[in-house]
């Protein structure tokens, strides 16, 4: 099955189909208390040690019933699932590139700004100097300033103004 399938067959059995935002209460709450019912089998499978694979038609079924509320919002927005999706596919592709070459063994190898321009990836390498003071009405804040960073892509000498210092 295509989404554009199951978008229609989701709007078919849509209770209240309407392009009025009031009409997507509903199935973002569903969405909402799906994706809950998720993370509690989840937090179960870490707290009590429940094997994740005894829960797999339970899992299964809770995401169906996420991409049924995923497709009625869709449609309640006149979005097409099938271009959502490729849209998100082309965006992660744009971003992350062929994950296959970022993983090892479950370990990120390497750093995901790598496909980055220089000027907007983390330096590797970084120094801060925190500092307690307090404002005026006595409230409690930090100071965090930055001492050092490898590679340092910070534009050379700028002013305490224009650092963001007083």
């Amino acid at each position: 099955m295509d989404f554009k399938a199951f978008q229609e067959g989701a709007e078919k059995t849509d209770m209240h189909p309407s392009s009025d935002p009031k009409e997507l209460m509903i199935p973002i709450l569903g969405l909402l208390g799906e994706a809950g019912s998720l993370a509690t089998v989840y937090k179960k499978y870490l707290r009590d040690g429940i094997p994740w694979d005894s829960n797999r038609d339970f899992i299964q079924q809770e995401l169906g019933d996420l991409l049924w509320y995923i497709a009625t919002i869709a449609s309640h927005c006149d979005l097409d699932l099938d271009e959502i999706a490729q849209l998100n596919l082309d965006r992660i592709e744009n971003r992350y590139g062929d994950n296959k070459q970022l993983w090892d063994d479950n370990r990120i190898t390497v750093p995901l700004d790598h496909c980055f321009p220089d000027t907007e990836r983390f330096p590797r390498k970084m120094e801060f100097y925190f500092e307690e003071d307090y404002r005026e009405d006595r409230e409690k804040i930090v100071k965090i300033t930055l001492v050092s960073a490898e590679p340092n892509l910070f534009p050379p000498g700028a002013t305490e103004a224009e650092s963001g210092k007083k």
